[in-house]
């Protein structure tokens, strides 16, 4: 049995992991080194706090490379992997599934965690192509973050156009060989003062365009950690909550009333249309 090299890369910003990130890692290095298709002697660690993360990323890919490593799994210091395994009866654990299925692979892939950004919109982040309008002489394809609605619906591991890296499995053979720089930003302008894609982002969907195949594994979702600035609790002064649960109610039987009136309109105008229909068909000697 082929025996494989996994680099598993972490990214303490700041020096800082979250716990639940740390405990995973833990735990799946375990697992790695009892599997015999990796064994105790094939795992290795990276890990680098530092700036800009473009530079951090582009780093660990190519010692991963100098190194001879097979796998690179990398993680993000926010992110707490696996969190509704045991809470979802579809929800699988990433590492195992996303690592059976890039050796199933018929190409070397690129496999990711599903993830969403920090409030107040909470977009996902994994993206595919899309266009604006059917069968147009000039297209307009774009790649377009897949909506809550959707994600929430997919399962399986599927193929996207683009991933974040909060938690990625790379085959190395996917990479060797590309062109300097793996990970950059793109600029809305010259200026480089309006962001217009992140590092990750360019990495995956540059990958996509060599015609290297990416995933998304929607029955692993991670949860995403982002700071909230707190500030002074705000007063509820006594009676308010009943006084707007009150107000609330009766704006909504306001609504329904109105609703009603406008179904009984609608349908007392419709009778009527139907009888003038009705006397217009009569012979001219029968109308009165």
């Amino acid at each position: 049995m082929p025996q494989y090299k996994v680099m598993v890369a972490q990214f303490p910003y700041s020096d800082r992991t979250h716990p639940d990130a740390s405990d995973w890692v833990m735990r799946t290095v375990i697992e790695m080194r009892e599997d015999p298709r990796i064994g105790p002697g094939n795992v290795g660690a990276w890990r680098k706090s530092d700036t800009p993360i473009t530079m951090v990323r582009n780093e660990c890919l190519v010692g991963a490379e100098k190194a001879g490593y097979d796998f690179v799994l990398m993680i993000d210091n926010d992110v707490n992997p696996d969190y509704l395994v045991g809470q979802d009866s579809s929800a699988k654990p990433f590492w195992k599934s996303t690592f059976d299925f890039a050796l199933a692979s018929p190409k070397p892939c690129i496999v990711a965690a599903p993830y969403v950004g920090p409030p107040p919109e909470e977009n996902v982040f994994a993206f595919v192509f899309g266009n604006k309008q059917s069968d147009h002489p000039n297209p307009d394809f774009q790649i377009g973050g897949i909506s809550r609605y959707q994600a929430a619906r997919l399962a399986g591991i599927q193929p996207v156009c683009a991933l974040a890296t909060g938690l990625m499995l790379i085959d190395m053979r996917a990479v060797v060989g590309s062109p300097h720089p793996r990970f950059y930003y793109e600029y809305g302008d010259e200026t480089q003062s309006l962001k217009a894609s992140t590092e990750d982002v360019t990495f995956t969907r540059d990958a996509h365009y060599r015609g290297v195949p990416l995933y998304c594994n929607w029955d692993s979702w991670c949860q995403h950690f982002k700071l909230k600035g707190v500030g002074k609790p705000q007063n509820v002064p006594d009676g308010c909550v009943p006084d707007f649960m009150l107000k609330r109610a009766e704006q909504i039987l306001e609504e329904r009333r109105q609703a009603s009136a406008e179904n009984d309109a609608v349908a007392t105008t419709a009778t009527d249309s139907q009888a003038v229909a009705g006397v217009n068909r009569l012979p001219a000697f029968a109308k009165v």
